[in-house]
């Protein structure tokens, strides 16, 4: 009997656009290679994404078991306005039963890139959500002149 399995792979990159992290939830305690570059392996759970969609409006959200250093980086990606790239791929069992399998044989069922945001942090969970980038997310910044340009100003018109 053939079964369907997920495969998530998520790239965490700073403003400038360096990936700082690649995570990958499926082949367990490993680090594995897809597209030709290293992802190691995160538990991680994803929500918020339909089939065989990419989803603009609202956000993805992923809830990670607590590590110290993870948390370091999800709280300096919540503080510096870092994205990540969400994919989720699904392969059958026939295949990559320890790694991932061909190319060919994952098909991408999810796609979303958003910035990243910290929603609940205890000692057990990391939960964090992906902002859909064209949804109208505004990274965690402070308006002012350098950033917006001309004086701002905030008031009526």
């Amino acid at each position: 009997m053939n079964h369907r399995y997920s495969a998530a792979f998520l790239d965490v990159s700073t403003p400038g656009g360096i990936v700082a992290h690649r995570w990958q939830s499926r082949w367990r305690h490993q680090t594995v290679t897809w597209e030709s570059l290293a992802w190691q392996y995160r538990e991680f759970t994803w929500a918020g994404l339909s089939s065989g969609a990419i989803i603009d409006s609202s956000p993805a959200a992923l809830e990670f078991a607590h590590l110290p250093s993870l948390a370091t980086s999800l709280r300096q990606a919540h503080a510096d306005g870092w994205t990540g790239r969400l994919r989720v791929y699904h392969h059958s069992d026939a295949v990559g039963i320890s790694a991932p399998p061909a190319a060919q044989e994952m098909l991408l069922q999810q796609s979303l890139t958003g910035v990243i945001s910290i929603t609940s942090l205890t000692m057990t969970a990391i939960a964090i959500t992906l902002g859909g980038e064209s949804g109208g997310t505004f990274p965690p910044r402070r308006a002012d002149t350098a950033l917006i340009g001309v004086p701002c100003e905030l008031g009526e018109r």
